[in-house]
């Protein structure tokens, strides 16, 4: 967990659950801020659909919130951007 990530993204201006599923990235990620959440742990973490998850992400990635490297048949990475 980085709580400087963590922390960061507390003080960042998003709509609501945009910010939780940042959070839940933030929660997970390294000192390097990257992360390899499933997208379905993700969605149970969070309390939301998997779709709702992908939506909030896709967000948070035009946003330049998050930078997710897609992987085939593995879990995508994300990197929190501070």
């Amino acid at each position: 967990m980085s709580i400087e990530l963590t922390i960061k993204v507390w003080q960042r201006s998003l709509p609501a659950s945009p910010k939780i599923v940042l959070l839940a990235l933030a929660d997970q990620a390294g000192r390097d801020g990257k992360c390899s959440p499933r997208l379905r742990d993700l969605a149970e973490k969070v309390g939301m659909s998997q779709h709702s998850v992908r939506t909030n992400l896709l967000q948070l990635e035009s946003m330049g919130a998050v930078i997710c490297e897609r992987q085939a048949f593995r879990a995508s990475t994300y990197r929190v951007v501070g």
